[in-house]
């Protein structure tokens, strides 16, 4: 009996650390991409670990987070382009930019593409 306690009391433990390493090791390599701008890659590597384990929530703050300053950074290239008449680039980049906040809305991202952005894309599209 004392030995089945034990077995059950080690598992735990190495599970318990396992899912602290990870969640350690995400937010940090998180917060590095994210000081060097990459924010798009910043929330895909939260999406990719939350799509494995939704149960973190210091993760889901960081997605939040790394989601605004993409949408900010993506809305801005978007107007970018639009100011360069570069039609072919606007709808591709707000389609990339469509795609990826319909990922992040499954983890209750309210963050929405701006009404000025959505009505770039609808003019390059004519």
């Amino acid at each position: 009996m004392n030995i089945s306690k034990l077995k059950i009391t080690t598992f735990f433990l190495i599970f318990l650390l396992f899912n602290c390493s990870v969640k350690n090791t995400t937010l940090k390599k998180g917060a590095d991409l994210e000081a060097k701008g990459a924010f798009k890659e910043a929330s895909e590597l939260y999406l990719n670990v939350l799509n494995k384990k939704s149960k973190y929530p210091e993760i889901e703050n960081a997605l939040k987070r790394s989601v605004q300053l993409y949408l900010s950074d993506a809305q801005n290239e978007i107007a970018l382009k639009h100011q360069k008449n570069d039609r072919e680039g606007v709808v591709s980049s707000f389609f990339q930019l469509n795609n990826f906040m319909n990922q992040a809305k499954k983890y209750a991202i309210n963050s929405e593409i701006d009404p000025e952005t959505k009505a770039i894309y609808n003019q390059n599209l004519e």
